[in-house]
């Protein structure tokens, strides 16, 4: 029959799903993308390529520019992170 499992145990295993999700969110880091010329559709161009990513025009030698910041993934280089 199966050892029913300690409530101690619960709990350290509670807290190592816990702190494992935060530390890949802050390894994870802020990247930005350009997503071409700026126009109303800029929030909802970012938020269709990357889940939870916000956009926002930018000028860029005197242009409007669509810039897209998102959670970068782990395997991004860091050249593009913000």
């Amino acid at each position: 029959m199966a050892k029913p499992v300690s409530l101690p145990m619960l709990l350290l295993l509670a807290f190592a799903l816990v702190t494992g999700k935060f530390l890949g969110m802050a390894n994870a880091g802020i990247c930005v993308e350009d997503m071409g010329p700026c126009d109303r559709m800029c929030g909802s161009i970012c938020k269709l390529a990357h889940r939870g990513g916000q956009g926002m025009c930018s000028d860029v030698s005197n242009q409007k520019v669509c810039k897209c910041f998102h959670e970068c993934a782990i395997s991004s280089s860091p050249s593009n992170k913000a």
